[in-house]
């Protein structure tokens, strides 16, 4: 068997991974994550849950690094207030259907920073 040179086996890897497909890397809107929650099966809904609180657990993340970094936070919901997957999917749906609606399409995340911000605006100290 022929060993390929080092140039030729970096350009095969890099043909076979262009043939190989790929899932597509854009987020889901905020309006098809409401719309899944909302008209999916039951299996779907948990799924729906799990995303939404996988978001914010990213929140929580970002602004404890914050803090420690002595940065403003992003939002400030009371620090002992467990918020669970309904109560952020019903902040995201009261944002969403609210006055900023032109901000549905928007990526998930993004949507939900913006509807967190507003529900548990920072006092301005």
């Amino acid at each position: 068997m022929r060993k390929l040179s080092g140039g030729l086996a970096v350009i095969a890897v890099f043909v076979g991974l262009a043939a190989a497909p790929a899932p597509a890397a854009a987020e889901q809107s905020a309006d098809s994550f409401l719309a899944q929650f909302e008209n999916g099966t039951e299996a779907e809904r948990y799924i729906a849950k799990i995303q939404i609180q996988s978001i914010a657990a990213g929140l929580a993340w970002a602004i404890a690094d914050m803090q420690d970094q002595g940065l403003p936070r992003l939002f400030c919901a009371p620090e002992r207030m467990i918020i669970t997957a309904e109560q952020h999917i019903d902040i995201l749906r009261r944002f969403v259907d609210g006055e900023l609606s032109i901000m549905k399409d928007l990526p998930l995340g993004l949507v939900l920073l913006f509807a967190l911000k507003e529900t548990f605006p920072c006092d301005a100290a």
